[in-house]
């Protein structure tokens, strides 16, 4: 199975590009499994709210969620993985504190876990641009500040050998993934 995770900022297209990407491989004839963001099935308060609880929660069920897929499919195609952990933390951090072992605990489930991904998406777009999409959808911060704050921090924590894509122009992006992920078969 190909694993492929989708990181990057709220608003920017992750969710778009998989489920269209998802639609393109399946027309191909490939069996493909997505994960979808899992942060709305949560218990605990989420975005800004988030706190350590979150981010365990999101951590933990992200890894039991893509195990249980593994191996039903071809593809799988996870919006979030959980690499953005890394960056939620921080927020968390910045808000309402963390302690250190539990800043640890995170680290190291991020850490012996992001390597099980083959591909990997870090998913932008312009401050200038993000301001003209209709993201209130209720859930997520609109906030620029925010958004500039976790935009900077997946810009640091996608691996070395990751595809950047500046989703400006959405079939392009499209196309793009489309390419990469077919090249990975």
């Amino acid at each position: 199975m190909l694993k492929v995770a989708f990181t990057g900022a709220q608003g920017v297209g992750k969710t778009t590009i998989v489920e269209a990407l998802k639609t393109k491989l399946t027309s191909d004839g490939k069996s493909v499994e997505v994960l979808p963001e899992l942060i709305r099935d949560c218990p605990y308060p989420a975005d800004v709210e988030s706190t350590f609880n979150t981010q365990l929660w999101v951590s933990s069920h992200t890894i039991m969620r893509e195990t249980d897929i593994s191996g039903a499919a071809d593809i799988l195609l996870v919006d979030r993985p959980i690499t953005d952990i890394a960056v939620y933390k921080e927020l968390v951090k910045a808000n309402k504190g963390m302690t250190e072992a539990q800043d640890i605990l995170l680290t190291r489930m991020i850490d012996s876990w992001k390597g099980t991904y083959d591909v990997f998406f870090h998913i932008t777009v312009p401050i200038a641009q993000w301001k003209t999409r209709d993201i209130d959808d209720g859930f997520r911060s609109t906030d620029e500040g925010v958004y500039s704050f976790l935009a900077e921090g997946f810009a640091k924590v996608v691996p070395e050998g990751h595809h950047h894509i500046e989703n400006i122009d959405l079939e392009k992006s499209i196309a793009g993934a489309y390419d990469v992920v077919k090249a990975a078969l």
